[in-house]
């Protein structure tokens, strides 16, 4: 994995880890900032060609939803992604012996990061750009590699699963209500379920 830093160039060399848990442990750490993060994912086994095709078609239709500094973010981490990906098919031959390649990149207005990650799994070709790095492909890629705990949260509930390849174990749940003394939201877990879910984080 390879992290670029403000005053590094992008031509730079790019380092592979092979340890996809603690990428992903870096990346879900990363704080928000004013600019984006540009999250690509990318089906090195389709060419190189369809996926700078993909790449381009995907943006434009990204863009056109983008004004101001926004649309100058985006076009920053963009020439970014293009480099990185341009490294791992120079000469359209891959770099890398993986059938995927996750970028995740941000421009000067958020400190400049670059994260190349290639995958040892395929995965959907996608383009996200939000405040910070979208990383549910990357988990599923990830679970191929070693069991993982994945924590849920959604519509005021919070639940907690073991992943170990396709078995997937539910270890705990919560879920949020109004508390009516105080007009905040508050987390009611049973005793038995609260030990199980601090085992689990």
């Amino acid at each position: 994995m390879y992290h670029a830093t403000h005053g590094e160039r992008l031509d730079s060399a790019t380092s592979h880890r092979s340890d996809p848990l603690s990428d992903l442990q870096v990346l879900a750490a990363i704080e928000p900032t004013d600019a984006d993060f540009l999250s690509c994912y990318f089906d090195l086994t389709s060419g190189e060609a369809a996926c700078f095709d993909w790449l381009e078609k995907t943006a434009e239709t990204e863009r056109a939803k983008l004004r101001g500094g926004t649309r100058i973010d985006f076009e920053q981490a963009l020439d970014m992604v293009r480099c990185a990906l341009a490294r791992m098919v120079d000469g359209g031959t891959t770099q890398v012996a993986k059938p995927a390649v996750a970028i995740f990149a941000r421009g000067l207005a958020g400190g400049r990061s670059l994260t190349v990650m290639p995958l040892d799994s395929t995965v959907e070709p996608s383009l996200t750009f939000y405040r910070i790095p979208h990383l549910g492909p990357l988990s599923l890629a990830a679970q191929s590699q070693q069991p993982f705990t994945l924590v849920l949260a959604r519509a005021g509930t919070l639940q907690v699963l073991d992943v170990d390849g396709d078995e997937v174990t539910p270890k705990a749940w919560a879920a949020f209500r109004e508390n009516p003394k105080h007009a905040a939201k508050s987390i009611v877990v049973p005793q038995r379920r609260f030990q199980v879910l601090r085992r689990a984080l």
